[in-house]
């Protein structure tokens, strides 16, 4: 009976003690690989586009993004940091600054749960002068200590209208900017072969396809190179000329070749998005992650060996009474047979 409650007695003091040690939050320092992205999604409407599969449903290519980016939150390493952007038009704008993946997952999933075309603030999407604009806010941030992130740049590639080539920002001003360097990756979005894009309506109901009269089939922004060498040319009426203006605008595709084009002009890397699992892979593999040294918490141990003890504690009660029946049993059955 002593020792049954010396042994009661030492395992009640041994989880006080280790209780007390997973209060004090114990941790180790150790070293590991990390990340930072700025995620910035094209939301204009040929990213509406069903070009993605999922089991037997045809996807839209911003849905596939969506459930890339949180796969990606998933799968980073804690201490990874995943920031959201939004571009449309020609400018990107922030709509998450980069929070730590794992202690912020909820609030991540949910602010890409909610990224839809509709937060549109305009309908044109201007790729070249988006990146540029995007590489300017990231160099911006960067400079103001607020952001020390990789960009992924994320979209399909497809212009709207077509540009003019003469009006578009040289990507390579970036390419020296002393302590500051562009680093991250493009990420083309989309299928290869030309899809249709659907058309919805204020309440964002699919209400059919756009076709060719609903959209600007060549570029018709500012004046061409050489003015007088086009056939039809009038400065105020014409100043295009009478040119064909058909064309397949109001299809899309991954305009892939373009989006190499641009990586390589602004210093980025170019990866293809085929299914959210493998780029969440491909660009753990494609960046260079950062080593830093990062509190492991190991509170959890001191906390189920307390709870360990406990059990032993009623373990030791448990054993008392099965002994005490057993016991009585064997009298029992000893009696019986005499």
């Amino acid at each position: 009976m002593n020792r049954l409650r010396g042994w009661r007695l030492v395992c009640l003091l041994l989880a006080v003690v280790l209780l007390a040690v997973a209060i004090t939050d114990p941790h180790y320092e150790l070293e590991q690989p990390v990340y930072s992205f700025m995620a910035v999604v094209d939301i204009t409407r040929s990213m509406n586009t069903r070009d993605y599969r999922l089991g037997d449903l045809d996807i839209s290519r911003l849905e596939t993004v969506r459930r890339t980016l949180k796969e990606m939150s998933r799968t980073l390493p804690c201490g990874s940091r995943l920031g959201v952007s939004l571009f449309t038009e020609r400018r990107a704008a922030v709509l998450l600054m980069p929070v730590e993946v794992c202690d912020n997952y909820a609030p991540l999933a949910e602010t890409i749960d909610h990224i839809d075309w509709r937060m549109a603030w305009a309908a044109d999407s201007n790729i070249m002068q988006g990146l540029y604009n995007t590489l300017e806010l990231m160099r911006d941030l960067s400079v103001r200590e607020m952001l020390n992130a990789d960009l992924l740049f994320i979209t399909d590639g497809h212009e709207a209208p077509p540009p003019n080539p003469n009006y578009m920002p040289d990507l390579k001003d970036f390419q020296n900017q002393g302590e500051w360097q562009p680093g991250g990756l493009v990420i083309g979005v989309g299928g290869d072969e030309l899809s249709r894009i659907p058309k919805h309506n204020q309440e964002g109901e699919m209400i059919g396809y756009y076709g060719a009269d609903d959209v600007t089939q060549v570029t018709s922004f500012g004046l061409p190179e050489d003015p007088e060498s086009i056939e039809g040319y009038h400065p105020r009426n014409a100043p295009w000329g009478n040119r064909d203006t058909s064309g397949n605008e109001h299809l899309s595709s991954l305009k892939e070749s373009y989006l190499l084009e641009l990586a390589g002009q602004s210093g980025l890397d170019y990866i293809r998005l085929e299914t959210p699992a493998q780029l969440a892979t491909d660009i753990q593999e494609q960046v260079t992650a950062r080593r830093v040294e990062r509190p492991v918490r190991i509170h959890f141990i001191p906390a189920m060996l307390a709870l360990a003890a406990v059990l032993a504690l009623y373990v030791a009660v448990w054993f008392r009474h099965i002994a005490a029946l057993l016991i009585s049993y064997t009298i029992i059955k000893r009696y019986l047979h005499e």
